[in-house]
């Protein structure tokens, strides 16, 4: 886990500038309003010029680093959402045993069985839905069938347009069409 800061970034960065126009005044840098100047409008659309044009490298640059936190914080969150989904299953595999007896009023036996969801299609994409990104050893383990088995629906449902299908590292990643 990643250790925070005590200061936030936006902080950091009032610090900074504080600095800097405490070193510029310092050093005899004033604004001052002067009339009698006489303002190069060639040198201000220069300088202009050059904002812009460094401006335009750097937007992308940002945007790129936006998304990729963004796609980060969507990879943790399906992680937490698959391991929440095992922690109800493995919850109504230890109860739905106990909670059936005790709805038919018959004597309750613990056997340790296991209760698992059937790999229909519905089921898959109930589980995409939930994990946002899934891959067919996920779904194999999740209903507990092959991955061979689980690859089949999987691929039904990318044939059917339900889901689709990306590579990272030679490994498919399964989501929902949007």
């Amino acid at each position: 886990m990643k250790k925070k800061s005590k200061l936030p970034l936006w902080a950091v960065i009032i610090i900074v500038e504080i600095i800097i126009v405490a070193i510029m005044y310092a050093l005899g840098f004033k604004i001052t309003y002067a009339p009698s100047l006489d303002n190069s409008w060639e040198a201000i659309s220069a300088v202009a010029s050059w904002v812009s044009a460094i401006a335009t490298i750097f937007i992308p640059i940002v945007v790129v680093f936006f998304q990729h936190k963004l796609d980060q914080n969507k990879n943790e969150i399906s992680d937490a959402n698959k391991a929440t989904l095992l922690e109800l299953q493995k919850f109504a595999e230890k109860y739905s045993d106990l909670l059936e007896a005790a709805n038919n009023g018959d004597t309750i036996i613990l056997d340790g069985g296991r209760v698992v969801l059937d790999c229909t299609e519905d089921n898959v994409v109930d589980y995409i839905r939930a994990t946002i990104n899934v891959t067919a050893y996920d779904v194999a383990m999740y209903f507990d069938v092959t991955k061979s088995d689980a690859v089949v629906v999987l691929d039904r449902l990318v044939e059917e347009k339900r889901i689709y299908r990306t590579d990272e590292d030679g490994i498919g990643i399964y989501s929902l069409r949007k």
